[in-house]
């Protein structure tokens, strides 16, 4: 379907901005987010402006897969129209996106901190432990038996303590995932 945009469901990106993604630099390393089904990159993105606020990002650690070349092309470009942007909050506009022939572009520091791959959530090869992991609206076209497929994949991805960002309309019932707030879920070790 590829629906996205900047910040999108923005409750979810406040409690992210205010309280997630501080407690994940408070880990001994810089965190690992991978979004799966990441369409045209905009929720990546939108992670990877609220880290830069704390500082550079080293290379590798922002990692968005979709089965859709044409959704990988326009991530790895990072150009987007106004309509994206809706939800973009004003202090992030100025230092990460500029404008060309009415089209924002992600900054040259923000793609160069991210990598991208044409692959389906099912099919990516495990390439390590997340920290973060947003798959937001992917299950809600899948049938039952792959929706759970999908959830144990991911929980398995996650770090311990890791985070789940899922859609408004996905709920999760999984011993090892906790809800945090609507849409957030971390990862506990019994």
């Amino acid at each position: 379907i590829g629906t996205t945009g900047f910040f999108r469901d923005s409750q979810v990106f406040d409690v992210l901005r205010e309280q997630i993604i501080p407690n994940l630099l408070l880990r001994p390393h810089f965190p690992k987010v991978w979004s799966a089904a990441c369409s045209e990159g905009t929720e990546l993105y939108s992670v990877a402006m609220m880290l830069a606020e704390h500082g550079p990002i080293p290379q590798g650690h922002l990692f968005g897969t979709d089965c859709r070349p044409a959704a990988i092309q326009a991530s790895m470009r990072g150009w987007y129209p106004p309509n994206f942007l809706e939800n973009l909050p004003p202090e992030v506009f100025g230092g990460h996106l500029g404008i060309v022939n009415g089209r924002h572009h992600i900054s040259r520091e923000l793609r160069d901190a991210t990598r991208w791959e044409v692959s389906d959530v099912f099919s990516t090869e495990d390439s390590g432990v997340w920290d973060m992991i947003l798959c937001r609206n992917l299950a809600i076209y899948l049938d039952a038996a792959s929706i759970r497929a999908l959830w144990e994949k991911l929980a398995h991805a996650l770090a311990p303590d890791g985070i789940l960002v899922v859609g408004k309309a996905e709920k999760i019932s999984m011993p090892c995932l906790h809800r945090l707030a609507p849409c957030i879920y971390q990862k506990v070790i019994s």
